[in-house]
């Protein structure tokens, strides 16, 4: 699993993180480092093609998780990155249509996302 947070770090100076920076993790490692203005990615994500499933998800953590942090007054949820960036990779729609008619991994390849995605989307959706 991957988690956003805030990182908690002091204001910026040189290259310390604020506290609106979002620190992206996925399977236990950092993958990127979002800031107001740029998304830096580890070399383990930044190698990969920029079409990649896992480069993908990464990327839309990364936009749901600072949709999510821009309401200060709304603490990040790391489970609700998740479900939006699905939703986002993986449309309700085409998925409940496609759902039956394809395993978990031609859904994976047809949407082009992490095989580990594809069951909890169905979960999202109660297909599961």
């Amino acid at each position: 699993m991957s988690t956003i947070a805030s990182s908690g770090g002091p204001s910026k100076t040189g290259g310390v993180a604020i506290a609106r920076d979002l620190i992206v993790r996925y399977g236990g490692e950092v993958v990127a480092v979002a800031t107001d203005h740029r998304v830096l990615l580890a070399p383990t994500i930044s190698v990969l093609e920029r079409d990649h499933p896992r480069r993908r998800f990464v990327a839309a953590l990364v936009v749901a998780g600072r949709e999510l942090n821009s309401d200060p007054g709304e603490p990040y949820d790391d489970d609700q990155a998740h479900f939006f960036a699905r939703i986002l990779l993986m449309p309700n729609d085409e998925f409940e249509i496609l759902a039956d008619q394809l395993h978990d991994a031609e859904l994976a390849e047809h949407f082009n996302v992490p095989l580990e995605q594809v069951p909890a989307k169905r979960a999202d959706i109660d297909l599961g």
